[in-house]
């Protein structure tokens, strides 16, 4: 799947719209980020491991990240063969590279060659993870979901998405406008109109994207061919209930 970096659909937004524009690069860039997270899909981002200070109670998600996989308690360094499974690890100072098998919200942490194993509570609040006991000063090792940005900072999707993406800021730039009329005392009927073809043409487009991004499977497509043409359940027994017997 071709990917291509998100500015192009704010640009072709411009492009058809409003050349002015160009002065809220920011502000599109931002819902543009939007509507390509409402649209989702985990193959467009990247996976990659962080390792970040806690301050107190709480550490900050690094930029880019969209969704965060798990943690462990340590720096086991950003490399890609960190293992975040059911096994947690953790990386010390007096010990190698441990594993455990624990719950996902256990960790193992020594002193005076005891492995204790304690409890590794987290949520995400604000736009931090936000741990139920103290690790001021300790390091974490995340992993999450992140987008792959270009050089001038905008994040990598996609080119299934760039139509829907276009939509979603045509109708924003348009709502917008129609708040502006509202404060002036104008007739917004026709804008509506156009809202609500928007919508629509939106809608379709995520529906394009979301099939673009996964397409189904050979042994998928066998499966549904059997189904439609099964005699008990198929397309032949849903006309035999739609025919005619008077």
């Amino acid at each position: 799947m071709k990917k291509v970096t998100i500015k192009r659909a704010i640009l072709d937004m411009i492009e058809e719209t409003d050349d002015t524009l160009l002065r809220e690069l920011p502000l599109l860039k931002k819902w543009a980020v939007k509507a390509d997270a409402r649209i989702g899909s985990y193959y467009n981002y990247e996976k990659k491991n962080y390792v970040i200070e806690v301050e107190n109670c709480s550490a900050d998600i690094p930029c880019g990240v969209v969704h965060v996989l798990g943690i462990i308690l340590g720096d086991a360094g950003c490399d890609c063969d960190v293992d975040f499974t059911s096994s947690m690890n953790i990386w010390t100072d007096t010990l190698d590279y441990i594993s455990t098998d624990v719950l996902e919200s256990q960790v193992v942490t020594w002193s005076d060659g005891t492995a204790n194993i304690v409890q590794l509570d987290w949520e995400i609040q604000n736009g931090k993870i936000v741990f139920s006991s103290d690790y001021d000063g300790q390091y974490i090792t995340i992993q999450g979901l992140s987008y792959e940005m270009d050089s001038e900072g905008y994040p990598i999707i996609y080119e299934s998405h760039i139509d829907a993406i276009s939509l979603f800021l045509k109708r924003k730039v348009l709502d917008r406008e129609k708040w502006r009329l509202l404060k002036t005392g104008n007739d917004i009927r026709a804008l509506q109109n156009e809202l609500v073809l928007l919508e629509r043409a939106y809608h379709r487009a995520v529906r394009y994207a979301r099939t673009e991004d996964d397409p189904i499977t050979e042994s998928q497509r066998r499966q549904i061919a059997e189904m439609i043409n099964d005699p008990l359940s198929g397309h032949g027994m849903y006309l035999l209930r739609l025919d005619n017997w008077y």
